[in-house]
């Protein structure tokens, strides 16, 4: 069981891009109030609280989480310090919402999860995909065997280098089949209701052949061909090179298509995708625009204060890191990995 809450207080732990998602949907939330914002660049905290009038602003995230007045910590941190932060909130009694993986190591999570169920608090993952109205009713078709089964969904992304223009820690510490693609690999186990059972992927850096590359993203792959077996027979194909110059605008190329013996779906945005039935018939779906974050801090919300575990909980984000640490593990053994 969770400790339910009754006013939602949150503390906003990291000023980079993703922290404006989030703040819009805390702000979103009834009888809410964002109560800080953390960074250790104290000048980028304080823009951001001014941009959302939030009084109070730190660089000490450990002060932040030690305030009694503050009962969940929204994590927009550079990844590789999430593990770190998460530990001291949860120890404190804070329900965490994590944006990408809540940390890079198995073990560590581990720790998280069952210090967190120890102190009743919840752990929550952004995973914003879920919420998106396409995404729903993709889910719904696929229920319907619409597409026939198995499918494949299929991504294919160019893209600058992470951080690539940018000298910000968060964006230099994005690992980019660690982090990037964690929604994905949530997005399709949610889709096909089914685990993961074999990784497939072949990749290299393509960075390393720029020295200030190399330092920003610390040799990790970058450029690679990925296939993710579900127990279903479903799978999901990522092609992706995001190393480019960076010249090249963010999503340069972004596609994705979800194909089966019955059908296709193509053009899969938030809220819109085109349907081709087996004959080739097309339908257009379009969906009312809405702000995929602010649904999921809402469900969050809604969910710790009736003492209930969120939808999309720490046992999701751990599976999505168990992917993409599989497939790490398969682009550097070139053997596939077996769940």
């Amino acid at each position: 069981m969770i400790a339910p809450v009754s006013r939602v207080r949150t503390c906003i732990i990291g000023a980079g891009t993703s922290a404006r998602q989030h703040i819009v949907g805390w702000q979103a939330v009834e009888d809410s109030q964002v109560v800080a914002v953390v960074d250790l660049d104290e000048s980028r905290a304080r823009g951001l609280a001014l941009e959302f009038g939030i009084e109070n602003t730190s660089t000490d995230y450990q002060a932040a989480i030690a305030r009694p007045d503050i009962n969940i910590i929204s994590l927009c941190s550079a990844t590789a310090l999430h593990g770190p932060i998460a530990l001291d909130a949860v120890g404190n009694h804070k329900h965490i919402f994590c944006e990408r993986n809540t940390t890079h190591v198995l073990g560590e999570y581990d720790e998280l999860l069952a210090t967190a169920r120890r102190k009743r608090v919840a752990v929550g993952m952004s995973f914003p995909r879920r919420f998106s109205p396409s995404f729903v009713r993709i889910r719904e078709m696929m229920d319907e065997e619409l597409l026939g089964r198995p499918v494949m969904y299929r991504v294919h992304c160019l893209m600058p280098a992470p951080g690539s223009n940018s000298a910000s820690s968060e964006a230099r510490n994005i690992k980019v089949f660690l982090d990037l693609f964690a929604d994905h690999y949530d997005l399709w186990a949610w889709l096909f209701r089914s685990d993961v059972v074999r990784v497939t992927a072949r990749g290299f850096s393509w960075a390393k052949r720029e020295s200030a590359q190399r330092k920003r993203l610390d040799t990790a792959p970058d450029t690679g061909v990925v296939l993710i077996e579900y127990g279903t027979g479903d799978m999901g194909v990522i092609t992706a090179a995001c190393a480019m110059q960076p010249e090249f605008k963010p999503f340069l190329t972004h596609e994705e298509e979800l194909f089966g013996p019955q059908g296709v779906i193509t053009d899969i945005q938030p809220t819109q995708f085109t349907h081709r039935d087996h004959l080739g018939r097309a339908q257009e779906h379009k969906f009312e625009p809405q702000h995929a974050y602010t649904e999921a801090i809402q469900e969050f919300a809604s969910r710790i204060r009736r003492g209930e575990p969120p939808r999309v909980s720490g046992d999701d984000g751990r599976r999505a890191l168990r992917v993409g640490l599989a497939i790490t593990d398969s682009m550097e053994s070139g053997e596939a990995i077996a769940f």
